[in-house]
Formats: structure tokens, sequence, C-alpha cells
């Protein structure tokens, strides 16, 4: 996204039920330099006009809990000010579950349940990884 004048993002919410923010990184880009900052929900940032902006935010939707299959879409708000203006944008985005083939044949034919490798080993490793 470009930012056409001077503003300021004062929130960044999700509008779909059971499903929270857990991280939003917001890269901006100006004059040739960029950066990546970690950014909470409801504190202001202030943007120039001509700031290149890619938000990247990181979602837990509870829905997704023990689904097999499963297709959402999501409605995330950006709030924010210009010349003293309130205005709201709203991104939509969709995610499905895209099972291969060996996992569907293991529970449809084998009758296996995989779906706590992803959240009883793949979660914990991946938060190792990261050092949380």
């Amino acid at each position: 996204m470009l930012c056409r004048e001077d503003l300021e993002i004062t929130n960044i919410s999700v509008l779909n039920p059971n499903v929270d923010i857990a991280e939003i990184t917001l890269g901006t880009e100006i004059g040739g330099i960029s950066m990546d900052r970690k950014i909470e929900t409801g504190n202001a940032i202030a943007l120039q006009q001509g700031t290149l902006i890619n938000p990247t935010i990181i979602l837990h939707d509870y829905n997704f809990v023990d689904q097999f299959f499963y297709t959402t879409t999501v409605y995330i708000m950006i709030e924010y000010k210009a010349q003293g203006t309130s205005y709201a944008t709203i991104l939509e985005t969709n995610f499905r579950t895209r099972p291969d083939f060996f996992e569907i044949a293991a529970s449809l034919h084998e009758d296996i349940n995989f779906l706590p490798y992803y959240y009883d080993y793949l979660i914990p490793v991946n938060e190792v990884m990261r050092g949380e």
C-alpha cells in the first residue's frame, strides 16, 4: 500500500469472531530506506506521504482447531487519521487448509488423526526456533 498523504495508523483489528492478532510487523519503505517493526494493536504509527506499507499480520484462528478441511475469509480493519479526519479500510483475505495426498489417505483410509502433530508438536518446535 502507498501513503498518498501524511497519515497516522491508529489501530489494526480483526472483525471475525474467534480470531485474534498474535503479531503485527509493519514493513515500511521511503526514499530507498526500508524498515520492519513490530507494533502493538492500539499504538499509533505516523507515516509520511510516499511511504510504501507492507503489513504482516499473524493470526490465531480458534475456529480452525481440530478441523481437517477448513476455509475462511478474514476481515482486517486498518483505522487511520489523515488531516485530522478518521478513516478505516478493510482488507479481505482467504485461507484454507490444504492437506496433501498422504494426509488425506491416512485420515480417510487408515483412520489416523494427524492433526495433533501440527499443534502439539509443530507449534512448540517453532516457538523454540524463534526463541520464545
